[in-house]
């Protein structure tokens, strides 16, 4: 007997890959001894993993770099895929002269089943407006700097 078929258009859900994400992120924040959390959800104390504390200084923005290398380096040794499709981490640059700018990195997965970071920051015409021809992180973050105009001591 079929019961029902499912077509493109339907859509399976639970939150297994919410608690998934959640565990893991919290297992790779064990992992590197960091234990608090920089920001929670309004509606409840839940820890929101992927808010990162503010960059004020280079040195801020070389942990942020080096947290976030560390994560997709953890998160491609699991045996699964966890992370939902366009997970993205947020932080702001706070600088001397009193910009604050939020940016977002999107977490994606490859054609080879890897995660990786996708910046996808679209200006008119220019999708990827920010991207790093040699596909690292760090080259995005300075191009995105460079173009905002955000200097850091």
């Amino acid at each position: 007997m079929v019961v029902g078929v499912l077509t493109k258009k339907d859509i399976l859900s639970d939150n297994f890959t919410q608690k998934a994400t959640d565990y893991h992120f919290k297992k790779y924040n064990e992992s590197i001894g960091k234990t608090s959390c920089f920001k929670t959800y309004i509606s409840s104390d839940d820890c929101m993993y992927t808010y990162l504390e503010d960059v004020k200084t280079k040195t801020d923005l070389e942990d942020r770099i080096t947290y976030l290398n560390g994560f997709i380096n953890y998160a491609n040794n699991i045996d699964y895929k966890f992370i939902r499709r366009y997970e993205n981490f947020s932080f702001e640059f706070i600088t001397s002269d009193g910009k604050n700018e939020k940016i977002y990195i999107y977490i994606d997965i490859d054609d080879n089943n890897k995660y990786v970071y996708r910046t996808y920051y679209k200006d008119g015409d220019k999708p990827h407006l920010y991207e790093a021809e040699d596909g690292k992180l760090e080259t995005f973050i300075n191009n995105y700097m460079e173009a905002k105009g955000i200097i850091l001591n």
